[in-house]
C-alpha cells in the first residue's frame, strides 16, 4: 500500500474509534437512564443510540471501501500485513477492536437490564388486570374485554 493510502486508511480507522466512543457514551447514558427507569431518558438514549451505530456503520463501510480501492480484499488483516512498516494503524485497529468489544458488552447489560424492566412492567399489568378485568389497556392505548364465560370447574 502506497503511504498516502496507509495515511487515509489511519485516518478512517480514526474516524471509526471517534463514532464507537459516542457509541459507548450514548449506551452510558442509557445504561442510566435504564438504571433511574427515566422513561423519557430511556428513549433519548436509544434514538441516540441508534444515530452512533449508524454513523459507527457508516465509518466502517468507508474504510471498507477504501480497502477495495487499494486491492485489499480480505479486510484489515491483510492491509495490517501489507502494512506491516506501520505500526501506528495496527496500534489504532487494536484499540478499535478493544473498544468495540467494550461497546458490545454495554450494549447486551443494556439489553438485560431492559428485558427485567420489561418483565416488572408485565407483572405489574397483569396484577393491575386481575384487579379489575376489562379496565386497562394494551400497547395501543385499546381498552382489553374480558372474555366472557365460566370461570373453570363451574357448572
Amino acid at each position: 500500500m502506497r503511504a498516502e493510502d496507509l495515511e487515509a486508511l489511519g485516518a478512517d480507522v480514526a474516524a471509526e474509534e471517534q463514532a464507537l466512543e459516542r457509541l459507548l457514551a450514548s449506551l452510558a447514558r442509557e445504561r442510566a437512564a435504564l438504571v433511574a427507569g427515566a422513561a423519557q431518558e430511556i428513549e433519548a438514549a436509544a434514538a441516540a443510540k441508534e444515530h452512533c451505530a449508524a454513523e459507527l456503520a457508516a465509518a466502517g463501510a468507508r474504510r471498507e471501501a477504501r480497502l477495495a480501492r487499494c486491492g485489499v480484499r480480505s479486510g484489515m488483516r491483510e492491509a495490517l500485513a501489507r502494512a506491516a512498516h506501520e505500526p501506528t494503524l495496527a496500534a489504532a485497529w487494536q484499540r478499535l477492536l478493544q473498544r468495540a468489544r467494550e461497546a458490545k458488552a454495554a450494549n447486551e447489560a443494556n439489553g438485560a437490564l431492559l428485558a427485567v424492566r420489561s418483565q416488572i412492567v408485565g407483572a405489574r399489568l397483569a396484577l393491575l388486570a386481575s384487579f379489575a378485568p376489562g379496565t386497562t389497556y394494551g400497547p395501543r392505548g385499546i381498552a382489553r374485554a374480558s372474555a366472557p364465560g365460566r370461570s373453570l370447574g363451574a357448572i
